[in-house]
């Protein structure tokens, strides 16, 4: 697993949907680390639903006030990249940074109205902000936030946990 920085929630108040917790904040405030798995799971629809699962994904920037979508997708990490860029024939361009998006089955998800997300700055990537799904709309569509003074918000992608159909919590992986 990559491991990525720091911090803790504050909330106003908690959900949970078949087994996914959630924490709805209010405002801006530091957010626990999670863990960047080594491989996200493979994107596989049954009767035109993500299966449940932690998938990358890319925040759409249309977002709207009735949520956000995400095209999800699979990524790979450090060695569970290099050998999947091997098998794939990619050689050293394979995982640029670490990293590579597969691409080759993706699909838009829905947020929910409980999702959970965290947010990192740009010039800060250990500072890592836990908010409202609102504030991200806010963010995504250059609309006025409440973001902390020195906070300066990237379109890096997310790892999302999908639960029935929905994404349930998003986490800003900040990438070079």
């Amino acid at each position: 697993m990559v491991s990525l920085a720091v911090i803790v929630v504050a909330s106003c108040g908690g959900a949970s949907t078949a087994g996914v917790e959630t924490t709805v904040v209010d405002e801006w405030s530091l957010a626990d680390s999670f863990e960047v798995p080594d491989i996200t799971d493979e994107v596989v629809m049954s009767a035109g639903v993500v299966r449940d699962g932690r998938y990358w994904a890319v925040a759409s920037p249309e977002a709207s006030p009735e949520g956000v979508m995400f095209d999800v997708s699979r990524v790979r990490f450090g060695e569970v990249c290099e050998q999947w860029a091997d098998e794939q024939g990619r050689g050293d361009i394979g995982c640029l940074n670490d990293y590579a998006v597969d691409d080759t089955v993706t699909a838009s998800v829905a947020s929910s109205d409980v999702m959970t997300v965290t947010v990192v700055s740009v010039a800060n990537q250990a500072a890592r902000f836990a908010i409202s799904r609102s504030e991200l709309i806010r963010l995504l569509t250059s609309s006025a936030t409440t973001a902390p003074h020195d906070f300066e918000f990237a379109p890096f992608p997310f790892v999302v946990t999908v639960k029935d159909g929905v994404v349930m919590t998003a986490d800003q992986v900040w990438v070079p």
